[in-house]
């Protein structure tokens, strides 16, 4: 995923995405940054 654009959040959520693999079971907040 592309980080880099000057939103924190957004690239926080990018760079989160990326540690999540197939048959992983995540938890998912209700913060600002899971619209990312």
């Amino acid at each position: 995923m592309s980080q880099g654009n000057g939103n924190p959040k957004e690239n926080a959520g990018c760079m989160a995405a990326d540690f999540i693999r197939d048959g992983m079971v995540i938890g998912l907040g209700t913060g600002s940054t899971v619209a990312y």
